[in-house]
């Protein structure tokens, strides 16, 4: 049974050559039908590029600032010189006149509007004003704009004798809660007395029952005014009891 299909196998291979070998040739034919277009002939060599540029001189002994030859003006244009100094292209050095000598023209004299030795403004002497509207109704341009805008003299009274004035601000608020003077304090040192002494300060807490501590000064004048008035406000005056419970700013002054 095998070699019968051998025998059919290679058969049938011998019978189909003829096909290949046909099939081939008709592939070589067709392909032969088909070629490449033939290149396209070769052109003239396409000139160069127009440039400008200057052609240099090969004469010796040119004179290179002259004008009217290539090599002047190829060597103004390769020039290292910096174009802010100047040259003949850019600038001409013009020659200055001479100064005229000194005195040929005669100085003016001065026209002083006042004297040398005196103002000379001839004002008037007036006496000063007694009051204050006086210094308004009568002012040095004329009439004055003020007047008949209530202006007049207001009686001020005179302030009384007194040795300080104690005021004292709620810190919270900013607000004066208490002021009142003093007309005189038993061992007060004279320098009290002739007010030469700056304000002080104070802070203070209070309560119900008066100081809770002691009075703390935040702002000295430098004199016996300060141990004084630290002692005297909280015996003799007792400003815990006359002030509500709270946080204060106490002040001091002549």
């Amino acid at each position: 049974m095998d070699n019968k299909a051998e025998k059919s196998s290679s058969g049938l291979a011998r019978q189909r050559l003829p096909a290949i070998a046909a099939g081939l040739a008709l592939i070589v034919l067709a392909s032969a039908l088909f070629r490449p277009p033939p290149p396209a002939p070769a052109g003239p060599p396409a000139p160069p590029p127009p440039s400008v540029r200057l052609v240099r001189s090969a004469a010796k002994g040119a004179d290179s600032l002259g004008g009217g030859d290539l090599a002047s003006e190829d060597a103004a244009l390769h020039d290292p010189t910096p174009l802010f100094l100047p040259t003949r292209w850019s600038s001409a050095q013009k020659e200055l006149p001479d100064r005229p000598p000194e005195g040929s023209f005669t100085g003016y004299a001065p026209r002083l509007v006042f004297a040398e030795d005196r103002l000379g403004l001839d004002l008037e002497h007036a006496a000063p004003p007694m009051r204050a509207a006086d210094a308004l109704r009568e002012g040095p341009l004329g009439s004055n704009p003020l007047i008949g805008f209530g202006r007049a003299e207001a009686p001020v009274p005179a302030l009384g004798q007194r040795l300080a004035r104690v005021s004292a601000a709620d810190v919270r608020t900013g607000r004066i809660v208490f002021t009142e003077s003093i007309p005189d304090a038993p061992g007060a040192p004279a320098e009290l007395r002739s007010r030469a002494w700056e304000p002080l300060g104070f802070m203070a807490a209070v309560d119900a029952a008066g100081l809770v501590r002691p009075l703390v000064a935040t702002a000295r004048s430098g004199t016996a005014a300060d141990s004084f008035f630290l002692g005297y406000l909280s015996g003799d005056f007792r400003i815990g009891e006359r002030l509500a419970p709270g946080f204060y700013r106490i002040w001091v002054g002549p």
